[in-house]
């Protein structure tokens, strides 16, 4: 992923790839215009009555 970054970046591509793919520039940040979902895995204990 690093070198596809650092080839758009030696084109000047970013800006059109990041806003391909949902993101706005907005106060010099990129903010996506998606909802993003994450998954996390978590654990419970049972204790024995």
């Amino acid at each position: 992923m690093d070198i596809q970054f650092e080839e758009m970046a030696s084109l000047g591509s970013i800006d059109d790839y990041l806003i391909e793919c949902g993101y706005i520039l907005d106060n010099q940040k990129y903010v996506p215009q998606i909802e993003m979902v994450g998954i996390e895995r978590s654990f419970i204990e049972f204790a024995e009555c």
